[in-house]
């Protein structure tokens, strides 16, 4: 089973952050910057980002 604090570590360490697996402002203000800029679609019962 995939924690979240898992998959959040991944996202952090794909993206230059501090991996400590919480989800804090910095992550936060990351994945809001990335959500603007990369489109996301529903595919399949999952998001798929491209």
């Amino acid at each position: 089973m995939i924690k979240n604090s898992d998959v959040v570590k991944r996202f952090q360490m794909m993206h230059g952050l501090s991996a400590d697996g919480i989800y804090g402002t910095k992550t936060k203000a990351k994945l809001e910057a990335l959500s603007k800029k990369i489109p996301f679609f529903l595919k399949g019962g999952h998001f798929s980002w491209f």
